[in-house]
């Protein structure tokens, strides 16, 4: 799992994956790595300021960006007479991140024109103005080393019509507030919802992702806690899309979900056995995190290092490490060492965002059992 986590970082080359820097169609797989799904809301905002660009088509706006940065462009949608816009918009690319910044580009331009401000200046009525339900899926190519076809990430088709059809085989479905994990956790199978770290999981997002997993038996990691109230209402509505059992896994922090991928990542795809990888690995590691805000680097080294020492139980261990991108890189350097000494292994994740927190993960090797005698027989 180790490895699986080290493509995560960036330690591991990834097979398939674009080797450039660019992100337009060509500069990857034909027709881009990724499908990129969301909505821009911009809600009412008073009449003399309607949800439009100075004439220009807001939609035309937004299809002419996402061309830039891949294919399969699709954006639907308009302004309405009160000052309020809704667009959905699709596209392929090798870039997800790319096209959730030009959805965030529109959003800000459109909440500007709507409040009467310039881009980029503090919006009075704008705050309810969203990007939201951003979801992304990875579209292998026949032509990656090594690909086999998974119907339940590739999705089956209708012969008749050629409409993508519910599968048996379960669907899973991470969410995720680390900008940082998007591309990867889409490659290790799921259908990932981006969402703002504030704020509980809005369920709609949620029900929209798991339809687009095309899956009769969804699993669903959550990355955060789900009240029992919500899940029912989410299985109740899912149901009436096909979708007849839906298992929240605990996987509560960004961290929970890659580490749980990873172990899913192992076992062939498409198998069930999927599920009880990542279930094992959640129920194996030991967590625990960190708000590192204001502390200085040196001190930071230290909790890190004790933090790590609560943890590891005996050498051969795996230690996962998510820190957000403001957190001091010398003080992760230390971290890793300690850990080195300690006959651990360490992977280290960016989570692609400020927010100054750490979060740690620690997985044993599995238990050796002394008391199991082994017997060998002699020759002759």
């Amino acid at each position: 799992m180790s490895e699986v986590l080290g493509m995560m970082a960036g330690m591991v080359p990834v097979q398939g994956s674009p080797g450039g820097g660019g992100a337009g169609p060509r500069s990857g797989h034909e027709g881009g790595e990724f499908e990129v799904m969301y909505v821009v809301d911009v809600p009412v905002g008073g009449a003399e300021h309607p949800a439009r660009v100075a004439g220009e088509d807001p939609a035309e706006l937004l299809r002419a960006e996402l061309a830039r940065i891949g294919d399969s462009v699709v954006v639907v949608g308009g302004p309405g007479d009160d000052g309020s816009g809704l667009w959905q918009a699709h596209v392929h690319t090798d870039d997800p991140m790319a096209a959730v910044t030009v959805g965030r580009a529109t959003l800000a331009t459109l909440r500007s024109a709507r409040d009467g401000h310039e881009v980029g200046a503090p919006s009075t009525a704008g705050a309810d103005a969203a990007l939201r339900q951003v979801r992304v899926r990875h579209l292998p190519g026949t032509h990656e080393p090594g690909h086999v076809p998974d119907v339940a990430a590739d999705g089956a088709h209708d012969a008749r019509t050629g409409a993508s059809a519910v599968v048996d085989a379960p669907g899973v479905v991470a969410v995720t507030t680390a900008p940082g994990l998007v591309a990867d956790l889409a490659r290790a199978g799921a259908v990932v919802l981006l969402r703002e770290a504030s704020g509980p999981p809005d369920l709609t997002a949620l029900h929209r992702v798991a339809v687009d997993a095309r899956a009769s038996h969804v699993a669903l990691l959550p990355g955060a806690d789900l009240r029992e109230d919500d899940v029912e209402s989410l299985r109740a509505t899912l149901r009436d899309d096909g979708i007849e059992t839906l298992e929240v896994l605990p996987a509560v922090t960004d961290l929970h979900v890659a580490v749980a991928l990873a172990a899913a990542q192992l076992v062939e795809p498409g198998a069930a056995q999927r599920l009880e990888a990542a279930r094992s690995a959640l129920d194996a590691a030991r967590w625990t995190h960190l708000d590192t805000a204001g502390v200085p680097a040196p001190a930071l080294a230290q909790r890190l290092t004790d933090l790590l020492e609560t943890l590891l139980a005996r050498p051969g261990a795996l230690a996962s490490v998510l820190a957000d991108d403001d957190v001091p890189g010398v003080a992760l350097d230390v971290l890793a060492a300690r850990a080195t000494e300690r006959g651990a292994e360490v992977v280290l994740l960016r989570s692609g965002r400020d927010g100054g927190v750490v979060t740690l993960a620690v997985e044993e090797p599995e238990p050796v059992d002394d008391d199991v005698e082994v017997t060998v027989e002699a020759e002759g």
